[in-house]
């Protein structure tokens, strides 16, 4: 299970390198820009000659990192530009030590599982019918019924036939036409003449069709 997880937090734990000797140059995050092996793959090993296994103390010499400076590989110009200007200190009595962050944005800080639940599994963007459906005084049965028609969730004939069931097609308020959601709450016959009704003594002219009459509800201040 925890190896499972591996990849998962790894971008989470940050390596803060002390003296090199036991931070992976590939696997670990060091880098700003997380772990080179993560952004590059394993040809950076083969372009630049570092084993996959390498820390960072083992590719620095005379105080300084020991990288190509003249090879213009996309892989080599990369690496350049994540190394630090301070280099580890290899002779330093200190290890170097990890920590975690609750978000990829976030500074390394406590554990908060609350905060790591949000960065994992954030908020769906609000659908954009949802003032439509929630306002402050709506009727909750109407409320939940608008709402399963624009998830396309109403059990009407079309979705019972899906299901493989034996039932005549035909709208039961006009008997003309197959029953679907939009034919049941407008397109249909019976329910235009709802709709006019209800729409006599306004100005309003609202649309026939599912999308559009959300689109039209959206722009008034009727919610």
């Amino acid at each position: 299970m925890a190896m499972h997880l591996r990849d998962l937090a790894c971008p989470f734990i940050m390596c803060h390198v002390v003296s090199g000797r036991n931070a992976s140059f590939w696997h670990d995050n060091w880098t700003h820009d997380g772990s080179i092996f993560s952004t590059r793959g394993p040809i950076g090993s083969m372009v630049s000659g570092i084993p996959i296994d390498a820390s960072l103390s083992s590719i620095l010499s005379n105080g300084g990192w020991n990288i190509s400076s003249r090879s213009m590989h996309p892989i080599l110009r990369y690496i350049r530009s994540v190394l630090p200007t301070r280099v580890p200190d290899v002779d330093s009595i200190d290890e170097d030590y990890f920590l975690w962050r609750n978000s990829i944005a976030d500074q390394p800080s406590e554990f908060f599982v609350s905060r790591l639940f949000k960065t994992l599994y954030p908020d769906p963007p609000l659908a954009q019918w949802h003032k439509v459906v929630w306002f402050k005084k709506r009727i909750p049965r109407h409320a939940f019924i608008t709402w399963l028609v624009l998830r396309e969730r109403m059990v009407t004939r079309d979705r019972l036939i899906s299901w493989g069931m034996d039932v005549s097609p035909a709208c039961l308020l006009c008997g003309s036409d197959d029953e679907t959601t939009p034919h049941i709450f407008f397109e249909c016959d019976y329910s235009r003449i709802v709709w006019n009704g209800l729409l006599a003594r306004s100005r309003l002219q609202p649309p026939y069709a599912l999308h559009a009459i959300v689109d039209w509800l959206s722009s008034t201040h009727l919610t």
